[in-house]
């Protein structure tokens, strides 16, 4: 028998919990009934739970349970992060990262100078995606999987920039441009300009990425650490701000428009098959339906 913790629907990085047994002390912390249904079912008797609901605007705690108990919440902590991008961004915004060139074109359309690439918070800059504007992934697979030598993954190099420099030189190959710069090698950030101050006149293409609810389910399926770790610095920009600390703070909007700092944990549940898992997301879905329905 294994036993696993499983995580669901948070918006902010929260940690502490306290453990209540009795059915009427957890009533008197305010969790309705249909949660403390669910949380007393017999597959969860073993189970450590921890759940808080806090008004964002005025601070009233609405409900609790194990809020001074820490967690153990793994991989699964991207949830906290995701959740909070989908209600930032909503599942059909699209990333746009324009290319705009710098230099002479002649009549023959040659540019001599550069093309420069600015990235807008892509992740995969089409690199997964396929029909349907949908994003590849497998069931076996992991961005960092070849780190602990559990799956063979080649994992690319650690300079992302200078990676996606090497990417954008051979797509233009494989389109027929001609680059007379390597494709491998340091990029020379130092050349380029600030940002923000290319011109619209200049921008020589455009890539839109599939809907951010197809990045969620990429982050999400594939354990994706980097794609999650980006999501609070991508929250801060989309709100005029530049610190990690100012994209981390999230809330949940209810059905009654109000705004929530929700977390809900659930740790040493026994699981014996797959479909034990299933059932612990979906009790853990249900108690996200009530809040969000009751509040």
């Amino acid at each position: 028998m294994r036993r696993v913790m499983v995580i669901l629907f948070v918006i902010i990085l929260a940690a502490a919990f306290v453990l209540m047994k009795s059915g009427s002390l957890l009533a008197e912390r305010g969790l309705p009934e249909g949660v403390l249904k669910i949380i007393n079912d017999r597959l969860y008797k073993s189970s450590y739970w921890g759940i808080l609901a806090k008004d964002l605007k005025s601070g009233e705690v609405i409900c609790e349970l194990n809020a001074d108990k820490f967690f153990v919440p793994a991989s699964t902590t991207k949830l906290f992060t995701m959740t909070a991008g989908l209600d930032t961004f909503g599942p059909d915004y699209r990333f746009q990262t324009p290319i705009y060139h710098r230099g002479e074109v002649d009549s023959q359309g040659t540019l001599y100078g550069d093309l420069i690439l600015v990235a807008s918070g892509d992740l995969t800059m089409g690199g997964r995606t396929i029909a349907d504007e949908r994003i590849a992934y497998t069931n076996m697979d992991h961005t960092e999987a070849g780190m602990d030598g559990v799956f063979e993954a080649i994992l690319t190099r650690t300079d992302p920039v200078s990676f996606a420099r090497t990417l954008l030189v051979e797509a233009l190959e494989r389109a027929g441009v001609k680059v007379e710069a390597a494709p491998s090698g340091v990029n020379p950030s130092y050349k380029l300009s600030k940002n923000g101050t290319y011109k619209e006149t200049e921008r020589v293409a455009l890539l839109v990425s599939p809907p951010y609810g197809e990045l969620v389910k990429l982050i999400l399926k594939v354990s994706h650490n980097l794609g999650a770790d980006m999501t609070p610095l991508l929250i801060a920009v989309k709100n005029g701000k530049k610190t990690l600390e100012e994209g981390l703070a999230g809330y949940m909007t209810t059905a009654k428009s109000r705004e929530l700092v929700f977390a809900l944990y659930v740790n040493n549940t026994p699981m014996q098959t797959v479909d034990d898992l299933g059932r612990i997301g979906s009790d853990q879905g249900r108690i996200c339906e009530v809040m969000y329905t009751n509040n």
